[in-house]
């Protein structure tokens, strides 16, 4: 929070930004107008900022009591007024809204946004021995009550490996209770949130250490447990995962692209021909083609 008081004298708005953020592009400007600068330099009291993802969340509050879509730059104000919640309560507060400068694209961006859920997110790397169980010993006991929103792994290290799972919770004490589960059951980690290839999904994958593969694409109703669920009736104690990319969408369905190895080609035809199309819990579940397992696998130039 920054406090800007009004200044006997002051009559410049002073150097140009080096650096602008145009995700507020109706206020992205690098230097203040005189004309503006002088008259809020002769009325306001004082300035708050707020964030990108502040700003996310007055949008999702004016959608989902208003059915209002704002602008970034609109609901600045009502950013602003949020933070300042406590010490507006039972004030009248006016804000200005505005909402042409905006189309669906850049709403997909603010939905998806940490802002925009409401709730504390963090991305955890763990590190888990490359063994069979290991994943699911790793969900079972560490992420009770939390949701999982984004899962990034790719096998890359013989003996270790590095999933990145993100996860959310309205209660920021499920989230700082995490780290002692992981340290209690023995698995390493280190704290990713905001990371750049994190951001971008980049999810390195070594085909060369992998035995037997199988790729497959899984659509799974959006409900408390149910991708556990599906791993553990179906997955648990007859593969081992080597590839895992699943993102929360906000969507009924979720979906996921999930890389399963086999000791023999006998144990993976096994599964292949076991495992149903649709089931209890799941939309359907169905190997890639060839081509994109190709491709996954670096084996297609």
């Amino acid at each position: 929070m920054s406090w800007w008081s009004r200044q006997a004298g002051a009559s410049s708005p002073g150097k140009d930004l080096e650096t602008l953020d145009i995700f507020c592009d109706g206020t992205a400007v690098r230097q203040v107008g005189q004309l503006p600068f002088e008259i809020c330099n002769s009325l306001l009291d004082r300035v708050i900022t707020v964030s990108n993802d502040e700003v996310s969340h007055a949008i999702r509050l004016l959608w989902e009591s208003l059915r209002c879509i704002a602008e970034p730059s609109g609901a600045m104000g009502v950013a602003a007024a949020w933070k300042l919640r406590d010490e507006l309560a039972g004030k009248k507060v006016l804000t200005v809204l505005c909402g042409a400068n905006i189309d669906f694209l850049q709403l997909g961006h603010i939905a998806q946004s940490d802002g925009a859920s409401g709730r504390e997110r963090r991305e955890l790397r763990i590190r888990i021995p490359e063994a069979p169980g290991s994943m699911l010993r790793l969900l079972d006991h560490c992420f009770e009550g939390i949701d999982i929103i984004d899962f990034q792994y790719g096998k890359c290290d013989a003996h270790d490996g590095w999933p990145v799972i993100g996860v959310a919770a309205a209660d920021l004490e499920l989230l700082d209770s995490l780290p002692a589960k992981l340290e209690r059951e023995g698995f390493a980690w280190e704290n990713l949130t905001g990371a750049l290839d994190i951001r971008f999904r980049a999810i390195p994958l070594r085909g060369d250490l992998l035995r037997h593969p199988l790729f497959l694409n899984l659509e799974f109703y959006e409900r408390a447990g149910a991708l556990h669920d599906f791993l553990d009736k179906h997955i648990r104690g007859k593969a081992n995962f080597c590839y895992f990319n699943y993102r929360q969408t906000g969507e009924r369905v979720g979906r996921a692209l999930i890389g399963l190895e086999f000791d023999t080609a006998e144990h993976r035809q096994a599964l292949f021909e076991a495992l149903p199309g649709c089931g209890e819990g799941f939309r359907s579940c169905r190997p890639v083609d060839e081509k994109v397992h190709a491709r996954l696998v670096g084996t297609q130039p």
